[in-house]
């Protein structure tokens, strides 16, 4: 039943992300929807609950559930927040808030690893940054993803700050799409995050907290960059620059 209700859920989700229930409409009543998917009452009640708890919906009494507006979702949940990418829902303009949280986030991470760092959280990153560096750069390659992932993903987790680590595990969907169009330069920013890991090994937070915001304001401006290029190849003209850190 629970992988039912999961996958219900999931379903309506999407739906009510691309706008096929549209903010203020009902969804379909329990008995519609039994009927639809085949599945039993108990099935559509626990999806519901699943929507309600992240706040996209809300039972009205005699009524039925209607759509919330997006301002009250829970994107911290890491299943909403992959639907909603997947969708195209402004994955454009979810990367520009990613880089701003980042610019909030990773400067200050790493200066606290800077401080406190053990020797083994140095060697690893230094074989992630010596596997990167021998990667075929001709193409893009998941191996290349994944790893640049965890040399992000593994500065978080070095803090120990139990608010700041589940935060990073929340980034990895947009960590993931956005350095597909940052890796696409992938040699300007390989020396970027050797100057970061090499402040955090000398324990010089000052440097490490500037490496950092450095690092991640040139992988938003190599993305931009991507955006331009996209933009001139579909019109001819280049795509206007964004100079806001945040959009609403």
């Amino acid at each position: 039943m629970e992988y039912l209700s999961k996958s219900l859920s999931q379903d309506m989700m999407r739906r009510i992300i691309t706008g096929e229930y549209p903010e203020g409409a009902y969804l379909p009543n329990e008995e519609e929807l039994c009927e639809r998917l085949g599945v039993s009452r108990v099935v559509v009640r626990e999806a519901k609950k699943r929507l309600q708890a992240l706040g996209m919906i809300r039972p009205r009494k005699k009524a039925g559930s209607y759509v919330l507006p997006r301002g009250k979702w829970n994107f911290f949940s890491r299943d909403l927040f992959s639907l909603y990418l997947e969708s195209g829902s402004d994955a454009v303009g979810q990367l520009e808030n990613f880089y701003a949280m980042r610019l909030l986030l990773e400067p200050e991470a790493a200066a606290t690893t800077a401080r406190r760092h053990s020797d083994a959280f140095i060697r690893e990153m230094h074989d992630v940054l010596y596997r990167l560096e021998r990667i075929d750069k001709g193409v893009l390659q998941e191996d290349l993803l994944t790893l640049d992932l965890e040399f992000h993903i593994s500065i978080y987790e070095e803090t120990d700050n139990i608010l700041l680590m589940p935060m990073a595990n929340l980034m990895k969907p947009l960590f993931l799409y956005g350095f597909r169009f940052s890796n696409s330069e992938w040699e300007m920013g390989f020396q970027e995050h050797m100057n970061l890991l090499q402040a955090i090994e000398r324990r010089d937070e000052a440097d490490a907290r500037e490496c950092a915001a450095l690092l991640v304001r040139n992988g938003r401006e190599r993305f931009r960059r991507e955006q331009a290029r996209d933009g001139e190849g579909a019109s001819g003209t280049p795509a206007p620059a964004d100079t806001t850190d945040i959009k609403a």
